[in-house]
């Protein structure tokens, strides 16, 4: 997985391009299917959103993950 932000610090905006190591990646996943079974939604979008996405990140800083869902219908 690879996540995209813009660098901020450069007077041009671009879009910079990280990867997630695949066994962080499988986790991540792991938990965004879990939700879905415990809350019965569909996750429709996930962005990492915290201090790796901004590469600004130490080595033990944690795993932020935003997403959008939707109810099931019933």
């Amino acid at each position: 997985m690879t996540v995209s932000r813009i660098d901020k610090n450069s007077s041009e905006q671009h879009l910079v391009t990280t990867a997630i190591n695949a066994d962080i990646n499988a986790e991540i996943m792991r938990c965004i299917a879990a939700a879905e079974l415990e809350h019965d939604v569909k996750v429709l979008f996930s962005v990492e959103s915290g201090s790796r996405a901004w590469v600004v990140a130490s080595p033990n800083s944690d795993y932020d993950v935003r997403f959008i869902y939707a109810h099931k219908k019933k």
